[in-house]
This record gives structure tokens, sequence and C-alpha cells, in this order.
């Protein structure tokens, strides 16, 4: 069977880029919800029956909270076998539950709802929409010198020097209409070009620009706010690496290594004893990718033992009013489902590489570009956390700075071998 590699990525990317949507749909868009500012509004009214419910655990109740709320941690309300079974301070009341990012309280609402508790909702977005929303405004209550739940040391609002209001702006309005502007004029030379591994680099930087785009959208009007817009960024970005990873190993294995081609000698056939290709004889190369392929699966397993972490605050930035947040929805997403996809494609890579059939070197590039992608774009988002978990302007420098970076790389060896590769220049 003749493989269309592109294809082939194609129904990859539907299917790792719907499920995460599904799942988010199914966990959380299924519950009746309010958002932040129809919940302050209920909250403000002098007869209002509502109670505003965290179902956080005990201890980050403890550590930070809204005044007013009342805590039911998720793990108690989840044990509840019938309406009989709810406290007494929470049955027959009309409740608000709220949880960091609105998925647990999203669950706990399903859950009462599903025991006819009928007048109960989520709060989208959960503590973190709420601090964006300045019109739903409530104050925070801690029992600790600097918050140990998650939260970032200084809330809701933080003020920030001078110099880093200078840094924010040049990420955002000068970085990235760079990098921006060097990736359309790379899609506008690659456009025509047929070549397998040109064609995945086109798609990489088409991939790019648009998660960019989208990116400097809900950055701009929606105080990144929107979860499906941060969503398509951040998948946007995994398909990025992924299309240039395959893109990387074309290049390699067709003018390097020789692995794949069956008319040509292999890279290191002066350092095996035999070949393959010729005669039946372990190949040196292809175990060299299996044990490769094993280590990406073993370091994927890394990020699952990073906890998301809560940030969002409010600040100014040369006197406009700007929310900073890292969603934790999207902290799932980066070091929980990434991960997973990453261990799946790269055990299907493993797969092939075990069963040593000439005709599976594609399918091998295939699954290998996919986990490397979801493994890369997991990792440095991890760098990027670890190191400024609380600290959205460096988060967001270092990320700018970085893909502009990999746009000028890219920039400069399109120009060094423009001769090679007949392309057509704009000069």
């Amino acid at each position: 069977m003749r493989i269309r590699p592109l294809s082939i990525v194609r129904y990859l990317t539907l299917f790792s880029g719907f499920l995460p949507i599904f799942i988010y749909g199914w966990l959380v868009l299924r519950a009746p919800s309010k958002s932040p500012t129809e919940a302050s509004t209920l909250m403000s009214q002098p007869d209002t029956d509502y109670i505003l419910v965290d179902v956080r655990k005990a201890e980050d109740y403890i550590n930070v909270h809204f005044i007013g709320t009342t805590s039911w941690p998720i793990e108690d309300l989840l044990n509840l076998q019938s309406a009989s079974d709810v406290p007494t301070p929470f049955s027959g009341r009309p409740m608000l539950l709220l949880s960091e990012n609105g998925i647990l309280s999203s669950i706990g609402t399903l859950k009462l709802r599903s025991l006819g508790m009928n007048n109960v909702f989520n709060i989208r977005g959960g503590i973190q929409s709420w601090i964006a929303e300045t019109s739903a405004s409530i104050e925070f209550e801690t029992t600790v010198p600097y918050a140990t739940g998650g939260f970032t040391k200084a809330f809701p609002h933080v003020e920030l020097p001078i110099a880093k209001q200078i840094v924010l702006v040049l990420s955002l309005y000068l970085i990235k209409p760079m990098y921006t502007i060097l990736s359309f004029a790379l899609i506008y030379i690659l456009w025509k070009e047929s070549s397998l591994q040109l064609k995945a680099l086109r798609w990489s930087l088409i991939f790019f620009t648009f998660g960019e785009m989208v990116c400097w959208i809900n950055f701009q009007f929606l105080s990144v706010e929107s979860i499906l817009l941060e969503y398509l960024h951040s998948f946007s970005m995994v398909l990025t690496i992924a299309f240039l990873t395959f893109a990387l190993v074309e290049v390699l294995d067709r003018n390097f290594l020789k692995f794949s081609d069956p008319k040509s000698r292999c890279a290191l056939l002066g350092t095996c004893r035999g070949c393959i290709k010729v005669s039946d004889v372990p190949c040196v190369l292809r175990r060299m990718f299996q044990l490769s392929t094993l280590s990406l699966i073993v370091l994927a397993f890394m990020p699952f033992q990073a906890v998301p972490t809560a940030v969002s605050y409010n600040t100014t930035i040369f006197g406009f009013f700007r929310n900073l947040m890292h969603p934790v929805t999207i902290q799932l997403f980066e070091i929980r489902y990434s991960p997973v996809m990453a261990i799946l494609f790269l055990l299907i890579a493993f797969f092939f590489l075990v069963r040593g059939k000439t005709e599976d070197t594609q399918w091998v590039k295939i699954f290998l570009s996919a986990g490397v992608g979801f493994l890369t774009f997991s990792f440095l988002r991890l760098v990027f956390i670890a190191f400024y978990r609380d600290d959205i302007v460096w988060f967001v420098f270092w990320e700018e700075a970085t893909e502009l970076l990999l746009l000028g790389g890219i920039t400069y060896l399109v120009w060094v071998f423009k001769d090679n590769l007949n392309l057509r220049l704009l000069i």
C-alpha cells in the first residue's frame, strides 16, 4: 500500500486535535454555568438565596479563598449518593460552585444536578476568570503571607515596574510582528514547492502563523480568557513542531542517512559488518532509532510530576488595564494531555521499528514526528512554567524570543540553501 504521509498527518491532526475539545466539552460545557460577572451580580443582591461554594481541596481553601465563600471539597461532594446526603448548610439552597479554573466546579455541578438539585451553577473559568473580570470584584482572605494554593504571590492587582511594561510591549508589538512577517514571507517562498520536506516545512509555518495570530487576538481583545483560542494557539504550536520534525527527518534520511532508500548506501555502512539492504543481518541504525524512541518515551513521563498552577492577576500597562493569566485548563493540555499523546505516538513508532519492515519507514517518520511535536511542546511550556510560574511577563517574553529565534534560524537555512532548493525569492 502506498503511503501518503501528509494525508496520514491530517488524520492524526483531526484525532489529536478534536479529542481535547471533546473531553473539555464533556467535563465542562455540559454543566449549566454563569460568568463571574453574572455570579457577582447574583451574590450582591440583598435578598439573594445563593451561596458561593468553593469546591477546591480543604487545604487550598484554608490558604486562600474569596471572602464569603463556603468550603465543600469536591471529594466530599462526589461521594454523595442521594439528595438526602447533602449537608444541612447546602441542602435546598441555590448554589454557585467555584474552583480554580471551572473544571472541578463543573464536575460538581453535574453531580448535584444528577441528584435533582437543579438550581446549581458552575462559574465559568473559576477564580482565574473572576480575577480577570474587574466588574466581578471580590476580596481575598488568606492565612499565610504568600498563598500556597497555587495563586500568584500578589493578587488580584500587581503593579509592574516600567521595565517590565516595556518588555511586555516589545514582546507583543515588536517581536511577534517580526517573526510573523518572516513566517508569511517563508510561506510565500515555499508555496509552490512540491518536495515532501518543503511541503512539510510550509505546513509547519502555516500552523505557526495561524497559532500566533490567534494568540495575539486572544491577548489583545480577550485577556487570554478564551480557552478555545488559547487551545488553538497551543495545538498549533504542537503541529508546528511536528511538521518541522517531519521535514527535518526527511532531510536527514534522504540526504545523509540514506536509511529508507533501498538503492543507496546507508550512512553507517562503513561501521557495520553488513547491510540489511543486501543481506539478512541486524540493522544497527534501526536499533539506534529504537533506543532513541524508547528514551523519548521515558522522558515523556516527566511532565506528569509537574503540578498545574493557577496564576491570574491584574495590572496596568502604560495606563491600560490588563489581566495576565496562564489558564489551568491549558496547563492540563501542556503537561497532561500532550505527554499522553507523545507516549502513544512514540509507542506506535517503536512498534513499526521493531517490526522491521522496509515499507514501515515512512510510518516511523510520521508517528515519531507526531510524538516529538507533543513532547517538545510539553517540555517547552514546562520549562517556562518552572522558571516564570508567577511572572507572566517574562513567560511571554521568552516564549516570543524563542519563536523569533526559531523563525530566524529557518529563514537563515532557507537563504543558505536557496540555490539547492531552487526557491523563488523576493529579491
